[in-house]
C-alpha cells in the first residue's frame, strides 16, 4: 500500500505530540508499506530526505516559512506535487484538519481516498468547529474516514457530523524494555500554562519532606515556574533528548494538565512502570484506571493532587502494585498493535 501523510512538521525538527506521532507513524508504516510525508519547507532542511524507511518532501509555498508553519503548505502546492508522483498513493492520511480540502480535491482530481487523523483536544473540539472556517467543516464532512485518538473526541465530532465514519485508534508507543527504579516524582513535557504545573508546585509546597520532583522540558512558562518553585526540592532539566534517563529516575508520574487529548507522556511513563496521577480531562480517563494504574484528580485542585501524591509517597506497596498494572496495561498501546489497526482502516478506505 502506498500511503501519503500530510503533516505540518516532524520530530525532531519540531517537538510536539503531533510531530512525534507523525514521525513514528511514518516509520512503522514504512516497515511494510511505501510511505511519503509532505511537510513544510524549513530553512537549512533538505527539500527531499530519506529517513527510517520513508520519504520526506518539504514543500515551499509563496512564502519562505519556518518548519511547521501550516499556511506554508498551500493546497495548490500539495496537489501539484501529487500530480508529479509517478505512482499515485493508494490513500492520503492527513494529520490535521487543515488538509481536509486538499484530500477532497485529491480524491476528485486523482481518485485518491483520504483520511483525517483527529488529534488533540482544544484545536479539534467540535464546539470550536462551528467557529472554524468552512474548509474545516468541509474536510470533515467529505472525508472517507475519520480516526480519533479517544472516544470523547469521537462523540464530540459526531455531535456536529453525525454521519461521519469514525474509528478510534489511540497513540502508539515503543515499549522501552526498562523499568523505572528511582524515587523522584516526574513531569516530562512542555512548560506551558495549559499543563497546570503551578498546581503541581503548590501541591509540593504542601507536602512535608516531599521527595525530589523533576520537571523535564522547556516552554514559555519556564521562567515563571522556576520562580514559583524557589526553595522547593524541584529540579528543572530544560529541554532533554533522552527521555528514558528521566523516566527511570521516577517513582511515579504527575500530569496536572488543564486540557489534554491523549497524552503521549502518560503512556510513556506507564511503559516504564510509573503510576500516573493525572487530571480528569480529555482522553486521560480512557488510559488511566483510577486506583489501578494511577489516580485521577480534578484540574486545578492542588489539594487533591497532594492527597494522591502522598498516598504513593508513603505506600511503597501500593506504588509497586500500580507499577505492575501499568506495565501490563500499556502493552495494548504498543506500535505493533496500533499500526495493525491503522493498516486495517487505511486499507478499507483505499478499497484494498
Amino acid at each position: 500500500m502506498k500511503v501519503l501523510i500530510l503533516i505540518s512538521g516532524l520530530y525532531p525538527e519540531r517537538v510536539g505530540g503531533i510531530e512525534t506521532m507523525g514521525a513514528e507513524m511514518a516509520a512503522h508504516l514504512a516497515k511494510r508499506h511505501e510511505v511519503t510525508v509532505y511537510t513544510a519547507y524549513g530553512k537549512d532542511l533538505p527539500d527531499l530526505e530519506e529517513r527510517d524507511g520513508f520519504t520526506i518532501k518539504r514543500l515551499k509555498s509563496s512564502r519562505d516559512v519556518r518548519p511547521g508553519f501550516i499556511p506554508g503548505l498551500r493546497t495548490v502546492n500539495i496537489l501539484r506535487e501529487i500530480r508529479r508522483e509517478r505512482e499515485k498513493p493508494d490513500v492520503i492520511l492527513s494529520m490535521s484538519l487543515m488538509y481536509g480540502v486538499v484530500g477532497y480535491l485529491a480524491r476528485k482530481l486523482f481518485g485518491i481516498p483520504y483520511c483525517i487523523y483527529v488529534l488533540g483536544s482544544n484545536w479539534y473540539a467540535a464546539r470550536d468547529l462551528r467557529s472554524r472556517g468552512m474548509a474545516f467543516r468541509f474536510g470533515i464532512s467529505k472525508c472517507d474516514l475519520l480516526v480519533t485518538q479517544t472516544n470523547i473526541i469521537k462523540e464530540d465530532v459526531l455531535r456536529y457530523f453525525p454521519r461521519s465514519r469514525i474509528e478510534v485508534i489511540p497513540n502508539g508507543i515503543t515499549l522501552p524494555g526498562r523499568v523505572a527504579n528511582g524515587e523522584s516524582i516526574i513531569y516530562l513535557g512542555r512548560l506551558a500554562e495549559v499543563k497546570g504545573l503551578e498546581y503541581l508546585i503548590e501541591a509540593v509546597r504542601l507536602i512535608e519532606d516531599c521527595p525530589e520532583v523533576i520537571i523535564a522540558g522547556s516552554g514559555p512558562e519556564e521562567t515563571r515556574l522556576r520562580q514559583l518553585a524557589e526553595g522547593l526540592r524541584i529540579r528543572f532539566t530544560g529541554r532533554i533528548t533522552d527521555t528514558s534517563e528521566v523516566y527511570t529516575q521516577g517513582r511515579f508520574y504527575v500530569l496536572p494538565s488543564l486540557s489534554e487529548g491523549l497524552p503521549q507522556a502518560a503512556l510513556e511513563a506507564m511503559s516504564y512502570g510509573l503510576p500516573v496521577i493525572a487530571t480528569r480531562v480529555g482522553g486521560v480517563p480512557e488510559i488511566i484506571e483510577h486506583g489501578k494504574t494511577g489516580f485521577l484528580v480534578r484540574p486545578g485542585d492542588a489539594g487533591e493532587l497532594r492527597e494522591y501524591m502522598e498516598k504513593l509517597i508513603h505506600d511503597p506497596g501500593l506504588s509497586a502494585a500500580m507499577s505492575r498494572a501499568c506495565l501490563e496495561d500499556v502493552r495494548k498501546y504498543s506500535w505493533d498493535n496500533i499500526i495493525a489497526r491503522f493498516e486495517e482502516v487505511l486499507a478499507q478506505a483505499a478499497g484494498l
